[in-house]
């Protein structure tokens, strides 16, 4: 037999998750991972705001400005570069809208989707007394099995 088997593997280590009492890590990453994804999606509706008003004060600022040059004195190549800087300011006020749009209709329905899929139901407080309930089960069930084993062996 080699130093190195893997004997030692089979041995299960008392941090492992499926050992007795040791579900919580597994509930804990869970519950977690889905508060994760809550602040993710709380991130991406804050920049999509944030996008949103942006493109919105762009817009009113090229609006304003536009009709201050109409009613204006400038003319010739004044006028087409002060109308070139509100032209500029008209595209980047829709690139902010479709990324906007992209954040709200794309990224945000992908990750909430996945965390449907991913998260069946929402922990709640009564999953974590079925929890403590499994626990005491499988605690009660693995030792009359130790007693069960005890006593055809020994």
């Amino acid at each position: 037999m080699s130093h190195h088997s893997d004997d030692n593997m089979l041995i299960a280590t008392s941090d492992s998750f499926w050992e007795p009492g040791n579900y919580k890590k597994t509930t804990k990453r869970i519950e977690d991972g889905y508060k994760l994804c809550q602040e993710l999606t709380a991130l991406i509706n804050e920049r999509a705001e944030i996008e949103k008003n942006y493109a919105k004060s762009l817009k009113s600022w090229s609006k304003k400005w536009n009709d201050a040059i109409e009613k204006g004195p400038e003319y010739g190549t004044t006028e087409a570069a002060w109308k070139g800087v509100l032209v500029e300011a008209d595209r980047r006020c829709d690139l902010h809208s479709k990324i906007r749009d992209n954040l709200v209709n794309d990224v945000l329905n992908k990750i909430k989707q996945w965390q449907k899929d991913t998260y069946h139901r929402m922990i709640s407080p009564t999953n974590k007394g079925i929890c403590d309930s499994v626990q005491s089960y499988i605690c009660s069930f693995l030792q009359n099995a130790m007693l069960i084993l005890l006593n055809i062996y020994l």
